[in-house]
């Protein structure tokens, strides 16, 4: 009996502790947009559908491969809302826009990270970083580094 006790308390610990997990759900943010005023909040994204937070670097290979590979597939991400932020200077992040035509998909939003949220909060400065949550706003999947198209689009149809 005493034994069934330790495994309940410890079953009610790891829940708790999971749900207290701070990067469990999608975090409130601000980014600066394109147009150097607009600031978007993080609490502005809709339920529903799912999300893609990709931390780049202008410069970077494997950020600059990786955003092909999801333009490649665009059509397949056409219900998943997709946010690039960098926390670069916003001049490298506009030229991305530019060179990437970001500002032609309904569905991808770029912005510059001025507080340099993303990685504090995920304690990771390596780039690209990709964060899939569900259409709850959870945490499912974090990348970090270049993944391929199909890890990537199995992440996002697993939770749509």
């Amino acid at each position: 009996m005493k034994k069934c006790r330790i495994l309940i308390v410890s079953v009610i610990i790891l829940a708790t502790a999971c749900n207290n997990d701070p990067i469990a759900k999608l975090p409130e943010f601000e980014i600066l947009l394109e147009d150097s005023t607009t600031i978007f909040n993080s609490k502005n994204i809709p339920n529903g559908i799912p999300v893609l937070l990709i931390q780049f670097s202008a410069d970077c290979k494997e950020c600059q491969e990786e955003t092909s590979e999801i333009l490649a597939n665009i059509d397949f991400f056409k219900n998943t809302n997709i946010y690039f932020i960098t926390y670069e200077p916003f001049e490298r992040m506009k030229v991305f826009i530019s060179h990437y035509k970001l500002n032609n998909y309904h569905n991808v939003t770029v912005g510059y990270d001025y507080s340099k949220f993303l990685p504090a909060h995920f304690k990771m400065h390596s780039t690209p970083l990709v964060a899939v949550y569900d259409k709850r706003k959870n945490l499912k999947v974090l990348y970090q580094g270049k993944t391929t198209i199909e890890k990537l689009k199995k992440s996002v149809s697993s939770y749509q």
